[in-house]
Formats: structure tokens, C-alpha cells, sequence
């Protein structure tokens, strides 16, 4: 069952990563304190006359520096900083407590500082359970990178697995290739309810986390769980969600392209995203299962498409993902859940990791917690960004319950 939980990966496992933690933090501790050769003059003053005639013996040649390692460490210590900072700020949201509204006769003015003040608890609230979850994130990423220093580097989209996920140009092969994706997807529907917990949610939750794919590779994961109950009825709302899927409602219209429509129930589609300088495409397989007792939708990006190439310098998105929609018994409405699952953005070649975008430290690239970060909050954005426009078109073109 975990091997179906860690449905994709990138790298081979680093030799250094099949060493003891114990050795590893050994190896940091010789690299930093490498005896020097000194001369003692007590020494000097006892040394015979065949001593003086000898030959001086060449100096040790200097230890070599792991370049893998030194980044592991750069980017742990970044972590360790973020961390410190996040809780710096988390302390200040929970010692600030809001002044309470003194009574006064002017009734008007003091219920209008009363909802100011409510406001004002609501969002230090969302903040600090927003600063508490960012902690946790950059907490388990540090631990993670203890343990694989390959982690601090970008994957490369360069394994063999990687081409079940690739569509050629011949039509029939290429809807052969499809069905076959977006069947894996579905089949792998109930693990992905097990590993995200979702299968007996029914109160609202959103949460993000990453983790190591211990059966392939020791890739890192990035996760995102959704479980949301609208009050409308399990049809309407899938059809609405389909809407926005489809049509890119929740997407910069400019950068989504349809590119294929296989059935009325599957679609591709093409998204262009950029962090500062860097441009990262997505090419997204999407299918509809229409179910007596639930509707499921299930998402598989392609990592190599003959017909429609990624662009040489862009990252490449590599993730799964999967909607779950079902009635609630004895109530109008109906539960929607989401799951996915996402490795960081990946880079076509390795000569673009050499590039200074990626190996100068003083680059935001060279950080993979700032990528990372740059990823779930972009995440976090599309995913409320999903939701408020579902309930603005289900409020807008739906008669009240």
C-alpha cells in the first residue's frame, strides 16, 4: 500500500544518504576542524643534525568539500532562521491580547469598536494558526534534510519512470496513453483517501505537509488536504466545479490554454506560472467519473509531450491530484474533498542546474525552502482562490435552498 502512496519520485538515492546520521554529522565535524601542521619550538631545540639534512615531508593534500553536503547545510542553517523568525512572530501574535471596549453612552460608537475589535481577533487568529502551520512546514522540511542531503537540490526530470507519464503524437497511441494515465489515477483513488486521512473526514479541514517517498527514491513530497461541506446539492456543485476546471474560471485566463477536449468528461489543459524570473508549466490531464454515490475527478500532470513541448527553460510541474464529492446523509448539502500530491518544480536537464539562477547562494533559486515556500503559498492561493469563486457562481446562478 505505501508503494502506492509514493506514486512518484525523481531522484536515486544519494550514497551519502546510506551512510549513519552519526557519520554524516562526523564528517561535517573533520571538515571544519582538520588538524593543521604546526612546528612546537621545544621540538625544534632536540633536533639532531640528520633531522636538519633530511627532506621536508610534503603537506597532506587539503580534504575535499562535498558540494552536496555544503548545500545541505546552507540550507538547513536557512531553515533553522526561518523557523526562529516564524515563532518570533507567533509569540508576538499570542502576547498581544485586543484592549477591551470600555463601556460608554455613545451605544452606536461602542458597537462599532466591538466589531472592530472582533475583526481584529478573527485575523490574529487566522494569523497565528497560519505562522503556527508555516513552523510546523519548515520544521519537518529541516528534519527531512538531515536525513537526505540530495533534498537541497532541485529534482531532474531524467528517470525512466517518468515516461509512463509522456504523450506522443500519434493520435491513436496518444489516446491509448491517456486512458491508460488517467485510469492509474482513478485506481488510485482510495490509497490517496487512506494517506490523506480523508476517508472518514467530515469536519472542515485544510491542511499542507511534506514527506519523504520512501519507496522511490526518497523524493520529497509536498501534500495539500482539503475537506469543505457546501449546502448545495452534490450534482449542482460538480457541475459548477467542472465549469471552473475546464474553463480556467480560477486561472489568469492568459496563461490557461485547453489544449485537447478527449470527452465530454476529459480534458487537457496548459497553465504557465512565474516566481520572480522563473517560469514553471503545467500540462494537466483531467477526468470526470460520474458515480451513483459520489462524482470523482482525477488529475495527472504530463511531463514530456511531443505535440505540445514544454519550453527548454521552463520547470516542469509534476503532481496528482483527486476531487471527491458526496452526499451528506439526512442534508441537502454535500462534502467536497481534495488531495494532492507534488514533488518540487522539476528541471528538464541537469545543465540548468549550473545555471547562477540555481547555483549561486545569493540567488532566491538556490534556496529549495524558498521555492518550497513559494509553492504551498501559491497553493494555499489557488486553493481559496477554488473555493470562494465555486460559492460565487453556485450564489450566483443557483436559486436559494
Amino acid at each position: 500500500m505505501q508503494a502506492i502512496f509514493d506514486d512518484f519520485a525523481t531522484l536515486p538515492l544519494d550514497e551519502y544518504a546510506l551512510l549513519p546520521t552519526d557519520s554524516l554529522l562526523m564528517e561535517d565535524v573533520d571538515a571544519f576542524f582538520t588538524p593543521a601542521a604546526t612546528s612546537s619550538p621545544a621540538s625544534s631545540d632536540h633536533c639532531t643534525t640528520s633531522d636538519a639534512g633530511s627532506e621536508d615531508l610534503p603537506p597532506p593534500p587539503p580534504k575535499k568539500v562535498n558540494v552536496s553536503r555544503k548545500r545541505q547545510r546552507d540550507e538547513i542553517e536557512y531553515l533553522r532562521t526561518k523557523v526562529v523568525e516564524l515563532e518570533s512572530q507567533l509569540s508576538t501574535l499570542q502576547a498581544a491580547e485586543a484592549p477591551l471596549v470600555a463601556a460608554s453612552p455613545w451605544q452606536t460608537m461602542a458597537r462599532q469598536m466591538r466589531v472592530e475589535k472582533d475583526a481584529a481577533i478573527s485575523e490574529r487568529e487566522q494569523l497565528k494558526r497560519e505562522l503556527a502551520e508555516q513552523i510546523e512546514f519548515g520544521k519537518t522540511l529541516e528534519s527531512l534534510l538531515k536525513k537526505r542531503p540530495k533534498l537541497a537540490a532541485l529534482p531532474q526530470l531524467d528517470a525512466d519512470q517518468w515516461k509512463l507519464y509522456r504523450l506522443v503524437q500519434d493520435p491513436t497511441l496518444r489516446r491509448e496513453a491517456v486512458a491508460n494515465i488517467l485510469e492509474h489515477q482513478y485506481e488510485a483513488l482510495s490509497g490517496a483517501l487512506i494517506e490523506s486521512n480523508l476517508l472518514e473526514q467530515e469536519d472542515d479541514v485544510t491542511a499542507f505537509a511534506p514527506y519523504l517517498a520512501k519507496h522511490f527514491d526518497d523524493q520529497l513530497i509536498t501534500t495539500a488536504t482539503l475537506c469543505k461541506t457546501i449546502e448545495y446539492d452534490m450534482h449542482t456543485v460538480a457541475r459548477m466545479m467542472w465549469l471552473l476546471l475546464s474553463a480556467g474560471c480560477s486561472l489568469n485566463r492568459t496563461t490557461f490554454h485547453r489544449l485537447e477536449t478527449f470527452d465530454e468528461d476529459t480534458i487537457y489543459i496548459a497553465n504557465e506560472g512565474r516566481w520572480e524570473f522563473l517560469i514553471n508549466q503545467t500540462r494537466l490531464l483531467m477526468k470526470r467519473y460520474v458515480e451513483t454515490d459520489r462524482i470523482v475527478f482525477v488529475m495527472r500532470t504530463i511531463l514530456e509531450d511531443e505535440l505540445s513541448p514544454h519550453a527548454p527553460e521552463a520547470l516542469v510541474t509534476n503532481k496528482s491530484a483527486w476531487f471527491l464529492l458526496e452526499p451528506i446523509a439526512g442534508q441537502p448539502g454535500c462534502r467536497i474533498k481534495f488531495f494532492q500530491k507534488m514533488t518540487l518544480p522539476m528541471v528538464q536537464s541537469e545543465v540548468l542546474l549550473t545555471h547562477p539562477k540555481f547555483s549561486d547562494v545569493n540567488s532566491p533559486y538556490y534556496r529549495i525552502g524558498n521555492i518550497t515556500d513559494a509553492a504551498m503559498m501559491s497553493l494555499r492561493e489557488m486553493i481559496g482562490d477554488f473555493t470562494s469563486q465555486l460559492e460565487l457562481l453556485l450564489q450566483r446562478y443557483m436559486p436559494e435552498e
